[in-house]
């Protein structure tokens, strides 16, 4: 199945954070390092009907690097798109966030965007 060509937005710490980030607070951020965080797949439908638009998702990232929650923050407006982030970012691991320099779990934002090329 052909995969799409899909972006993930660069976000500050700022961004990720919602604000300002809290002393000695360090957000997680996907681990470009990792093999099985591969980009979602552009559904066959959307694509027929020319679906494009940007997922927000909201992750909570454990200590461990694995995605323990996540949920839709902002949809695209499709339900297939919004579904394949879904399915495709709960596999990803992450840097998990830190706190004082000790790993935790806390929430972080990951936007997915489908375009047509």
């Amino acid at each position: 199945m052909p995969r799409m060509r899909c972006a993930i937005l660069a976000l500050t710490l700022g961004l990720l954070a919602g604000g300002p980030a809290a002393a000695g607070v360090v957000q997680p951020v996907p681990d470009r390092q990792a093999s099985e965080n591969k980009m979602p797949a552009y559904p066959k439908e959307a694509r027929r009907l020319e679906q494009e638009g940007k997922v927000v998702l909201r992750v909570l990232v454990g200590a461990s690097g694995k995605a323990l929650a996540v949920d839709v923050a902002d949809s695209s407006g499709y339900p297939l798109l919004d579904q394949e982030a879904l399915d495709a970012v709960r596999t990803w691991r992450f840097v998990p966030g830190t706190r004082d320099g000790v790993p935790d779990s806390m929430w972080t934002r990951v936007p997915v965007v489908f375009r047509l090329k």
